[in-house]
């Protein structure tokens, strides 16, 4: 069931009895389609977020992660940032060192275990998620 980008045709109870049908699926019409819905209306509001980011040069997993810090005071490690935004610690450090490039983060040992970090919001940084804020 896909969606018409151009004429922003909606997926309908029709196309959703005709894929559960066609593919011999073990489930309820409504309940395809309203799935098919969610996610196409997740799609256009992560589109929209990019959008928005994008104009002042950020993904949205940037902000996510400098809004993340804010949220904690502003000092979190990259384990935690990683675990609690869902990504992988690779993505993570690939975040942060794009936002210490910019003076929006620093980074310092562990007070708790000295061979871990510990990713600091700078002034700079917290000022930057008001601007970009919806």
């Amino acid at each position: 069931m896909a969606r018409n980008e151009v004429d922003g045709e909606q997926p309908t109870l029709e196309q959703a009895r005709w894929q559960v049908e066609h593919y011999g699926l073990q489930a309820d019409p409504q309940a395809v389609l309203v799935a098919v819905r969610l996610i196409s209306a997740g799609a256009r509001v992560g589109r929209a977020a990019e959008a928005h980011f994008a104009r002042f040069g950020l993904s949205t997993g940037r902000y996510r992660l400098l809004a993340d810090l804010e949220a904690h005071g502003g000092e979190k490690s990259p384990s935690r940032l990683a675990a609690d935004l869902d990504v992988s610690r690779a993505t993570v450090t690939g975040l942060l060192d794009g936002l210490e490039r910019e003076g929006l983060i620093a980074r310092r040992p562990s007070v708790e275990d000295g061979r871990d970090a510990v990713d600091i919001m700078t002034a700079r940084g917290a000022e930057r998620p008001r601007e970009w804020a919806i």
